[in-house]
């Protein structure tokens, strides 16, 4: 997914979430992101672009499920905030409208611009 690309080694995620719901370790979470160290990168596996894939229900919760998961474990903080890819860099469309019109009713969505 992104080995050899900006000098990667490795994916670049720390956890995926499939069509089926269930959560993926991808570097796991103690593994910082080189960008942005406080951040935890999440991915939808999927192309979310319109009119492709939809962002079920099991899936949306597994992204809620995570962060109160990631919240109990202590790896993210109590008051800590969601952003989307396209609100860390600029010019990025990731990760497409079907994924960020669920994100953007999270109760810890921020909607500010994060671009580093």
């Amino acid at each position: 997914m992104h080995v050899g690309v900006n000098s990667l080694s490795d994916i670049a995620y720390n956890f995926l979430i499939g069509g089926d719901g269930n959560i993926y370790i991808g570097r796991g979470g103690t593994v910082a992101n080189e960008d942005m160290p406080d951040a935890i990168d999440v991915a939808y596996i999927g192309n979310y672009f319109a009119p492709f894939d939809q962002v079920s229900e099991k899936m949306n919760e597994a992204g809620i499920r995570l962060c109160a998961w990631l919240q109990k474990i202590k790896w993210i903080q109590q008051d800590f905030i969601v952003v989307a890819h396209n609100q860390t860099q600029a010019n990025i469309d990731s990760p497409g409208e079907n994924v960020y019109k669920k994100i953007i009713i999270w109760p810890n969505y921020d909607p500010g611009l994060y671009i580093h």
